[in-house]
């Protein structure tokens, strides 16, 4: 079935953040290459039961009120008053168990979420810690002022709740009992323009912090399939204004976090020898447990 995302091997997930960064090509838009990328973790990702593994699996983009296609600006209301820096959280692509679950605009709820005020926090709480834990408080930054972690184009982060029942990162409760969500990982980065991606994935098995390590490269490898395209967002809704692209543009961004992306994978490497030196029944010398909804970083 996969890659098992509670029992993978280092090989197995570096071979799906390949295919992972295959997922922009032929597209001509973010969306297009988001809803590759949710299909492939979707599919590619499997467990040791008959049930698929990932139960939800969401990608988001944060934009600023100027380029919010126009069904979803009118969503969220655009009187005189609205500041057009305003920044929304705005979903890209869904897959899921749920059929309803397989198309963005049948979202209820997170199709277009302000950043600012009390919308976000209360009704997507787990982003709004992933974000802050990260190092990008909320409301986020104006469109060119700056990244998800820091100004380096090439900033990444990896989210974590291991045991997502009775987590305070995630108040929908019910959610989790009735589809059996044991752990939840998410993944994100900055694009040159200074807008932020982030990957939700919820998982029936339950992913220790060994396996989260594991998939830290999808976030670089999401970020690769995005950069040919970030310039445009929705593949059939034009937004008010196109997005400002850095000067360097994409390929001087793509160079970069290519360099991350070998950084990391070497570490992992490194780290996974290690492991597996340690003798049947010791335990490693470093302390490999966390708090609930930790959020770790590369720069």
């Amino acid at each position: 079935m996969g890659v098992s995302l509670g029992r993978s091997s280092l090989a197995e997930a570096v071979a799906l953040g390949s295919r992972l960064r295959t997922a922009g090509e032929g597209a001509t838009s973010m969306e297009m290459a988001a809803t590759t990328v949710v299909r492939m973790i979707g599919e590619d990702t499997g467990a040791e039961i008959e049930e698929a593994s990932c139960v939800l699996v969401r990608c988001f983009v944060t934009l600023d009120r100027r380029r919010l296609p126009d069904r979803l600006a009118t969503m969220v209301g655009s009187g005189t008053d609205a500041d057009p820096d305003d920044q929304f959280l705005v979903l890209l692509a869904t897959e899921g168990i749920e059929p309803e679950w397989c198309d963005r605009r049948r979202s209820r709820h997170h199709q277009v979420i302000p950043l600012a005020g009390t919308a976000m926090s209360v009704t997507f709480p787990m982003v709004t810690r992933m974000f802050r834990q990260f190092g990008c408080p909320l409301p986020a930054r104006p469109l060119q002022g700056g990244a998800f972690v820091d100004p380096a184009e090439h900033a990444f982060g990896v989210f974590h709740v291991e045991e997502a029942t009775d987590s305070s990162a995630i108040p929908n409760q019910d959610f989790i009992s009735k589809y059996q969500v044991a752990s939840v990982v998410g993944l994100g980065g900055s694009l040159p323009t200074g807008d932020v991606f982030a990957v939700l994935i919820f998982s029936r098995e339950p992913i220790d912090r060994h396996a989260a390590r594991l998939v830290q490269p999808w976030a670089l490898s999401i970020k690769l399939a995005f950069l040919p395209v970030f310039e445009c967002v929705f593949a059939e809704e034009v937004a008010t204004e196109q997005p400002r692209p850095s000067t360097d543009g994409w390929p001087s961004a793509e160079l970069s976090t290519l360099r991350t992306l070998l950084d990391l994978q070497e570490a992992l490497l490194v780290d996974e020898d290690l492991r597996l030196r340690v003798p049947a029944g010791a335990e490693p010398d470093a302390d490999l447990s966390f708090s609930d909804g930790e959020a770790w970083r590369l720069q």
